[in-house]
C-alpha cells in the first residue's frame, strides 16, 4: 500500500502516522479512565487533538518534503456539527488534496463509532461492542451506509492496551470495513470481540495515512461528499472532520 501512496517519503509518511498515533493514544487512554463517554465525544476529540498537536508533526512532515525538493503543505482540518438523526452516520470525513503536479482529489468516507462494553465492570479480550448489532426497527446501520457508498468504516474505541492472549498488546482505536460487519451479520454472527477488533482491524493512525490520506479508501462520488458534508437530509451525518491539503500560500478558509 506504501508503494502507492502519493507521499513518497517514508518518512514524511510516518510523521503523520505519529501525528495521529498520538490522537488515538490520548483517545484511546481517556476512554479507559472513564468508560461512560460517548462516542460522539470521543469522536469530537479525534479534531479537537489533531488542531492541538498537529505543529511539530507537520513541521517536520514538510522538513522531509522540502528536503525531496517538493513543496510544502499546509494540512487543516474543519470540524462541523451538524443535527444527527437516528438513521444517520456519526462522521463524515472528507480528504481534499490538492497538490498540483503530485495529487488532485476530494473524495468522502462515512464512518459509523462504536465503543467496546465493560464486562463485569472490566475491559479484556472478550468484551463485545454491544450496540454494533443492535437495529430495532431500523434498516441495519452497516446496510444504510452501504447503501450510499462502499467506503463505509466503523471506527471501535477501546483502552490504550490490553492482554489478546498472553501479550500486552497496543488496542487503541481499530477501523474495520462496513463490508467485513455486514458479512459478519448475513452469516448470523451477533457479536464482535476485542480480540476480533484487534485481529481484524487497523490501527486507527495506520488507515488514516496508509488507507484515508494515501487514497485507498474513498468515494469521489459527489452524493457521498456531499453526504460527508451534512448535505443530505435523507442521510444526516453528526459530524463532518474535512482535511484539507494543499501547497502553503492557499487560503486555508476557502474550502469548496
Amino acid at each position: 500500500m506504501e508503494n502507492d501512496c502519493w507521499i513518497k517519503s517514508s518518512n514524511a509518511r510516518n510523521e503523520l502516522k505519529e501525528l495521529f498515533s498520538e490522537i488515538d493514544r490520548e483517545i484511546s487512554a481517556s476512554y479507559e479512565e472513564s468508560s461512560r463517554t460517548p462516542e460522539l465525544s470521543l469522536d469530537g476529540n479525534i479534531g479537537l487533538l489533531f488542531k492541538e498537536r498537529s505543529k511539530r508533526y507537520l513541521e517536520r512532515f514538510n522538513d522531509e518534503r522540502v528536503a525531496k525538493g517538493l513543496c510544502r503543505i499546509r494540512i487543516s482540518l474543519n470540524q462541523i456539527t451538524h443535527s444527527e438523526k437516528k438513521h444517520g452516520a456519526d462522521i463524515g470525513l472528507i480528504a481534499e488534496i490538492s497538490i498540483p503536479g503530485e495529487i488532485e482529489i476530494k473524495k468522502g468516507v462515512l464512518v459509523q463509532s462504536k465503543k467496546l462494553s465493560l464486562k463485569n465492570g472490566k475491559f479484556n479480550q472478550d468484551c463485545t461492542y454491544d450496540e454494533l448489532f443492535r437495529n430495532g426497527s431500523l434498516e441495519p446501520q452497516w446496510k444504510r451506509m452501504l447503501n450510499i457508498t462502499c467506503s463505509s468504516v466503523y471506527f471501535f474505541y477501546n483502552p490504550d492496551r490490553m492482554r489478546i492472549g498472553k501479550n500486552i498488546r497496543n488496542l487503541r482505536t481499530r477501523v474495520v470495513s462496513a463490508q467485513n460487519i455486514e458479512g459478519k451479520a448475513n452469516a448470523k454472527i451477533t457479536s464482535f470481540s476485542a480480540k476480533q477488533s484487534y485481529e481484524e482491524g487497523k490501527m486507527f493512525s495506520e488507515w488514516m495515512v496508509d488507507n484515508f490520506i494515501c487514497c485507498i479508501v474513498g468515494d469521489t462520488n459527489k452524493n457521498t461528499i456531499n453526504t460527508a458534508k451534512g448535505e443530505n437530509p435523507e442521510f444526516p451525518v453528526y459530524r463532518t472532520l474535512h482535511f484539507v491539503m494543499e501547497t502553503e500560500g492557499i487560503d486555508p478558509s476557502n474550502i469548496r
